[in-house]
């Protein structure tokens, strides 16, 4: 089944595997910019990234065997598939899309780094709506407010999750977190 949807986006794939080694990357500089541990930088970096090449990649209709074709435009602004009677496997995907970028603020130990990064976290589902509406002639692809409400409620998992985690994960020591230097 899932993969099915990595069919129809071929580059998702290849995306999702740059993402993570980005994230492997760049995770050590981050946590000590914001003075946690490089997993919260990591899985931020990667819950930033990954649904940017999953969403944003053209579809394999759209490839073609010519390069980019293009469609038409469709954007539904309606629940779509949201009743419970409707959820589908696309669904759980978009949700779970973003589920580690919940979970990564979620984990950082400074409130005040939660409290600027969490409108961060919620504003890429919008931002996605918007670029695939502006691309979709080109890419393939639909855009779908119930795609934004999915994404977001996969960021409120995340949340929760890291919520429940967070009495079981070891605090980064008092100098970390006041130098903004992070722990490997």
């Amino acid at each position: 089944m899932i993969s099915l949807h990595f069919q129809a986006v071929p580059l998702a794939l290849p995306g999702l595997l740059i993402s993570a080694v980005i994230a492997a990357v760049a995770s050590r500089w981050l946590a000590r910019r914001l003075g946690t541990t490089r997993l919260p930088a990591a899985l931020l970096i990667f819950g930033a990234t990954g649904p940017l090449f999953v969403t944003l990649t053209p579809t394999s209709a759209a490839l073609g065997p010519m390069g980019l074709t293009g469609g038409g435009r469709h954007c539904a602004l309606g629940l779509g598939t949201l009743a419970p009677a409707h959820l589908e496997l696309r669904d759980a995907l978009n949700a779970a899309m973003f589920v580690p970028l919940g979970l990564a603020v979620g984990l950082l130990w400074r409130q005040r780094s939660r409290v600027r990064l969490l409108p961060a976290a919620l504003l890429p589902a919008a931002a996605i709506l918007a670029a695939q509406f502006l691309l979709m002639p080109w890419f393939g692809r639909t855009c779908q407010l119930a795609d934004t409400i999915t994404n977001t409620t996969g960021v409120v998992v995340g949340l929760a999750v890291a919520a429940m985690l967070r009495p079981l994960i070891r605090r980064p020591s008092a100098a970390t977190e006041h130098s903004g230097h992070g722990t490997r």
